[in-house]
């Protein structure tokens, strides 16, 4: 357990570094846990969707809580672009309804260098963290939530299997809820509440959902 100091270092700091740094810990941890456990033994599109969520929310909000805290921007730019790397594997599953194998390679591979272009010009141009912290957003925002997200829900919808509904929506939602409204939240009224309790709360139930859904497909 902490100290008394420890935790009162940890209190003390800024609103926005402790919320990311509290985030990025809980998306770090349950990244780990999927890596080692589920995704071990199910090595589909959906889980690799999944893995990118968490592992690029992990490091976007780590990186972004320790360039605030030590005002270092490039930690920032690597940040944001394991942002917008991890989006490129959320869309691997959107993508996997293109029956053509080398068109999907070719659009996961074109979202990929977008988003990286879109940091190195940001970053040969000198941009401002926050600035490099609202692509990493927007990227967020359009590529993982609008439409990896929402696809992953109305998947589930239409899957008549038990186990796979579950995981279609759970995942679903809590994409939904941190890649899009979490992010357009932040991006026009700040880190409010809601905010909060998305981006904590939400990859807690993407893992829980995994889990409950390997369960009952044990069941059956």
């Amino acid at each position: 357990m902490p100290d008394g100091d420890a935790m009162r270092q940890i209190t003390s700091l800024p609103e926005p570094v402790f919320w990311l740094t509290l985030s990025g810990l809980i998306f770090l941890v349950m990244t780990l846990t999927l890596l080692f456990g589920p995704f071990r033994r199910e090595r589909t599109d959906l889980m690799t969707a999944f893995l990118g969520f968490l592992a690029g929310m992990a490091s976007f909000h780590l990186f972004g809580a320790a360039a605030m805290y030590w005002n270092e921007p490039i930690l920032m730019y690597i940040g944001t672009l394991g942002a917008v790397t991890g989006s490129a594997f959320v869309l691997k599953f959107p993508l996997s309804a293109i029956i053509n194998s080398n068109t999907r390679t070719t659009l996961f591979y074109l979202t990929l260098l977008a988003g990286w272009a879109l940091v190195a010009w940001m970053l040969l141009n000198s941009y401002p963290m926050d600035k490099v912290m609202a692509l990493g957003a927007i990227f967020l925002v359009v590529v993982s939530g609008a439409i990896s997200g929402f696809y992953m829900l109305l998947q589930g919808f239409k899957i008549n299997d038990p186990s796979s509904k579950i995981k279609c929506i759970g995942g679903g939602c809590s994409v939904v809820s941190c890649c899009f409204l979490a992010h357009i939240i932040v991006l026009t009224l700040g880190l409010t509440i809601f905010a909060k309790a998305f981006i904590v709360l939400a990859p807690i139930a993407l893992v829980f959902s995994v889990f409950i859904s390997r369960k009952y497909s044990r069941q059956q």
